[in-house]
């Protein structure tokens, strides 16, 4: 009787077990891979749309202005000030943009765009001379290029990994820089 009453109690079946197991840990890893996702979609999408920044008591925030999008995330260089016109260089694309400045209405500044092959990075203008010199990393090449219209004049070969470049009016002379991280 005793042996009756153990034998007869419920039995477990190991495999819908087992079953129960695994489908609670897919359920798991699913909800994982969805939260993820939403967290890369979230820091994807504050890195691509641009905000207001927050205020200061130095100046103050009249708008931005918008580049032309090469690809889904653009990464600027550098940037250099000639009066009212601004030369942006986009290390992604390598592309110059050049911005004639509306002071009065910043976000209705006209854009202009050179398009480049290798990273661009620095932007050097000799305004005497109309000509204006522009790095390229992925090239190794400095190209020279009229500032007014963006035309293409020279290209000039340099050592790897050319970077910043200078003019110094003084002694009419430019610099270039190479930085390498190891």
């Amino acid at each position: 009787m005793l042996a009756e009453s153990i034998s007869a109690g419920p039995t477990i079946d190991r495999k819908s077990k087992g079953n129960h197991a695994m489908k609670n840990a897919l359920k798991i890893i699913g909800a994982v891979v969805i939260v993820l996702i939403s967290f890369a979609g979230v820091v994807l999408a504050y890195l691509v749309y641009p905000g207001t920044p927050s205020q200061s008591k130095f100046m103050t925030f009249d708008g931005f202005i918008e580049l032309p999008r090469g690809r889904l995330l653009n990464v600027l260089d550098y940037l250099t000030l000639n009066g009212s016109t601004l030369f942006v260089t986009s290390e992604s694309s390598g592309a110059l943009f050049k911005i004639d400045l509306d002071l009065n209405q910043p976000s209705v500044s006209s854009v202009s765009e050179m398009p480049g092959a290798g990273a661009a990075h620095g932007v050097a203008l000799v305004p005497e001379a109309n000509v204006a010199f522009i790095t390229r990393s992925e090239a190794n090449t400095v190209d020279v290029f009229d500032p007014k219209s963006l035309h293409q004049l020279a290209s000039i070969p340099v050592a790897d990994d050319p970077d910043a470049i200078l003019y110094i009016p003084s002694a009419s002379r430019r610099h270039r820089c190479a930085m390498r991280t190891v």
